[in-house]
């Protein structure tokens, strides 16, 4: 190797093409370089290459022209500069070359280690060792024609399995995207379905992925929100199967009526299909009717631990209402079952039984929706003010089916009382009658659902006798009884209150002390009521009636009775009273209840007439249910006694 510190220059033109063209494969191989690939390499992208190569270069050009001034050319110091940039240039070449040469020799002392040690260069030796590199050599062969043929069919063949395998692979993708898009077509077709019926669909709380639907209402316990969670399991066809957080039978409310002779009703409930017959919707609606039957069964069971008092009772999974068995009126026993369609009964022949059983049922289920829609109040209205807690809402349910069946039993018998006196008083020749006053029309829904649920009212007329009879028609006296039935179970003791509200005709002559006015009295029993609207019409009749067409006769305060007075003698009586034919008392019960005129005469040496005068009266006529062919009416009757009374005693005078 020649020494480093001699460098010998030739300063001979390069060469270049003859043809005056660039070498073809260099430039493919520069291609190749920059870019990596053929895919990548576009006639437009190496056309602007070569331009932006091109106007790069002209920039360089008049960079490094411009840099030197025309004036410095030919100058020392231009030579010197150029000089120094040559030397550079050749140096740089020069250690490539020497690399390269090393390189050959380690790889020619693999097999000549002498003629290779002798061409690499010191650094070369102390650094790598000799034989270091070797190479091999293969033979080129041309392949045949053949063989050609051969790798062509097989490349073809490779390319035609590759593209039935990628249409293949596409096909099933398709397909796939095929069943796909079907299943979410009828997944969301039925989530539609769901939606256009009024039900809400959400996500599950639990797993995003999935949609549920709540059948219990927003209202009802925690217990029964969480269950009413329904969700919506697609299966493999996109078919919408309901899945439920508790898998149980659905189930419903029975209520029997049971008395002393066995069950007497039972109501029918709901039919339950099998589940393969139902559509989506229909399940839906079974699931929230069950649901809501638990409920309602659970609400009653928590209700009825308070209402023992009452003679509520939980007896062998059945809830017992006692009523009292009355005439046409409710049973002794209400039973009130959660039951399956496997245990329901069937209904029994009594049709009167059955809808009184059915309409309690029916009852039921609109008392839970009222207590339903009192939550819902409480939660939409106005929030208390800091540190005033909310009303609490309970449930009265089986509270207030008592008030109501105790109600209806109560005007039941307030009804049939007031129509036996009337027929009686009618019967005996007096214009008389009785009626229901209907409430006021209420403006707001709200207020008539609210009313059952603290007490109900029942408002009576009795017309008196007097109010037609009298001429005197301008007078300011008031001749109606109205009577007030109030029942209630929020208060003690439970029942019905009645309140009698008497007319200024009636009041002047029993409490003087009310100066006139209408007077109110509260009585707590019906047989008292009823004795008092009796002793209430007979002063009526004798006092508005007998004795203003009578004036000679007198009337004594509040008693029920006429008397003449006669000097020394005892007085000539005509009473005027209900009595019962089968008890000799004042009990106004029964179908043998008779209004009796009576007349004392000279056997009564008292001066005042007592009770036991009328029991053996001269003379006495009674009035009862049934109509009598012929018999007078008791004006008629009375007034013949005393035409009877006064010509004797102008006789006898």
């Amino acid at each position: 190797m020649a020494d480093s510190s001699t460098l010998t220059v030739s300063l001979r033109p390069s060469l270049k093409d003859k043809a005056g063209k660039p070498d073809l494969s260099a430039g493919i191989r520069r291609m190749l370089e920059q870019y990596g690939s053929f895919r990548k390499i576009t006639e437009q992208g190496l056309r602007d290459a070569t331009i932006e190569a091109e106007s790069a270069m002209e920039t360089d050009n008049i960079d490094h022209d411009s840099s030197k001034p025309e004036q410095d050319k030919g100058t020392v110091e231009y030579l010197h500069a150029k000089k120094g940039e040559m030397i550079q240039s050749l140096e740089h070449a020069w250690h490539s070359a020497a690399v390269a040469l090393d390189f050959v020799s380690i790889i020619h002392s693999k097999r000549e280690p002498k003629f290779g040690e002798t061409s690499m260069s010191q650094a070369a030796k102390d650094m790598i060792p000799l034989g270091s590199l070797d190479y091999d050599k293969w033979p080129v062969y041309e392949p045949s024609k053949k063989k050609l043929a051969l790798e062509r069919k097989v490349t073809e063949g490779g390319k035609i399995v590759a593209m039935a395998s990628a249409a293949d692979n596409l096909l099933r993708a398709a397909n796939r995207l095929h069943q796909d898009v079907k299943r979410e077509a009828t997944y969301w077709e039925h989530v539609l379905s769901i939606q256009e019926n009024d039900w809400t669909v959400f996500r599950n709380p639990q797993y995003k992925k999935q949609l549920a639907v709540q059948t219990a209402a927003l209202e009802a316990g925690p217990q029964f929100i969480q269950r009413g969670k329904v969700i919506l399991q697609p299966d493999s066809e996109g078919t919408i199967t309901l899945k439920h957080q508790t898998a149980t039978k659905p189930k419903m409310i029975q209520v029997r009526i049971r008395q002393p002779f066995g069950i007497a009703g039972i109501s029918t409930g709901f039919s339950i299909p099998v589940d393969g017959d139902l559509s989506l919707e229909d399940q839906l609606k079974q699931s929230q009717t069950s649901l809501a039957e638990e409920e309602l069964f659970h609400e009653m069971t928590v209700e009825c631990r308070s209402l023992s008092s009452l003679g509520i009772d939980f007896v062998d999974d059945s809830i017992v209402v006692p009523i009292s068995s009355i005439e046409s009126g409710p049973p002794e026993e209400i039973l009130i079952d959660l039951v399956t369609q496997e245990q329901s009964m069937r209904p029994v022949d009594s049709t009167l039984y059955n809808d009184m059983a059915e309409g309690i049922a029916l009852s039921l289920r609109l008392l839970l929706a009222n207590y339903h829609r009192r939550i819902l109040r409480r939660r939409t209205s106005v929030p208390p003010p800091i540190g005033q807690p909310r009303p609490e809402i309970k449930s009265q349910i089986l509270r207030t089916l008592m008030q109501h069946l105790s109600h209806i039993r109560a005007t039941k018998k307030l009804s049939d009382s007031l129509a036996r006196l009337t027929t009686v008083v009618t019967n005996a020749g007096l214009p008389i009658n009785f009626g229901l006053i209907d409430p006021a029309p209420k403006p707001e829904a709200e207020s008539l659902i609210r009313i059952p649920l603290d007490r109900q009212e029942a408002k009576y007329s009795l017309q008196l006798a007097s109010a037609s009879l009298l001429s005197d028609k301008s007078s300011k006296k008031t001749y109606a009884i109205e009577i007030h039935a109030i029942t209630s179970v929020s208060g003690q003791p439970f029942g019905t209150e009645y309140r009698i509200r008497l007319p200024t005709s009636i009041t002047s002559l029993v409490f003087p002390q009310a100066h006139g006015a209408a007077y109110e009295l509260r009585i707590n029993d019906l047989h008292d009521l009823i004795l008092s609207v009796g002793e209430y019409l007979c002063l009526d009749i004798v006092h508005n009636i007998l004795a203003v067409a009578h004036t000679k006769w007198a009337t004594n305060g509040s008693d029920c009775w006429l008397e003449l007075h006669r000097g020394d003698r005892s007085p000539v009586n005509i009473a005027v009273r209900f009595m019962n034919r089968d008890v000799r008392d004042w009990t106004l019960v029964g179908d043998h209840l008779e209004l009796e005129v009576c007349r004392t005469g000279d056997n009564s040496l008292l001066a005042e007439p007592q009770e036991s005068d009328f029991d053996t009266p001269v003379d006495k006529v009674n009035w009862g249910m049934g109509v009598e062919g012929g018999k007078t009416t008791l004006v008629e009757t009375v007034g013949g006694w005393i035409e009877e009374t006064e010509a004797k005693e102008n006789k006898d005078s």
